[in-house]
């Protein structure tokens, strides 16, 4: 009896580091997505935003400082849990040709961008290849409304 006994500690200490490896991987990756969601539903809201927009130099302001990536323009849009993804937006006019422009009257599209790159991890969780370094880019192409 006694022998089985240390028999199970002996096994689960083999075990537990990869349960635990196991475990924060999963909480990891679950962040990292719901990160990549919260950039997801942003590139939305502002492209709508947008194309909403009453006026032109309106629309103009709001892509403008999304292209400076003014902090104070892009935390209306997106607020994360972590620091764990790095964004770039962008955010541009397209006319019907899916070309870019800034003339006001050529403007048909508003398409906003966002590419993510991972944060650096620590060398030991860097080596498991966890997430990728740069994720999917997001885009996002609306139709301007109100002319």
């Amino acid at each position: 009896m006694t022998r089985s006994k240390g028999q199970s500690i002996v096994e689960f200490a083999f075990i537990a580091p990869m349960l635990v490896f196991m475990l924060i991987g999963i909480i990891y990756v679950g962040i990292a997505f719901l990160d990549y969601t919260q950039y997801s539903n942003a590139a939305r809201d502002a492209a709508r935003d947008i194309s909403l927009q009453m006026t032109f130099p309106d629309k103009k302001t709001i892509v403008d400082n999304i292209n400076k990536s003014d902090p104070n323009q892009l935390k209306r849009y997106a607020t994360t849990i972590t620091d764990l993804l790095s964004a770039k937006w962008s955010a541009e006019f397209l006319d019907k040709n899916g070309k870019s422009t800034t003339k006001q009257t050529d403007a048909f599209d508003v398409h906003i961008t966002i590419s993510l790159e991972r944060a650096d991890l620590p060398p030991a969780l860097e080596n498991l290849h966890i997430l990728p370094k740069h994720l999917k880019t997001i885009e996002y192409k609306m139709k301007i409304e109100n002319k």
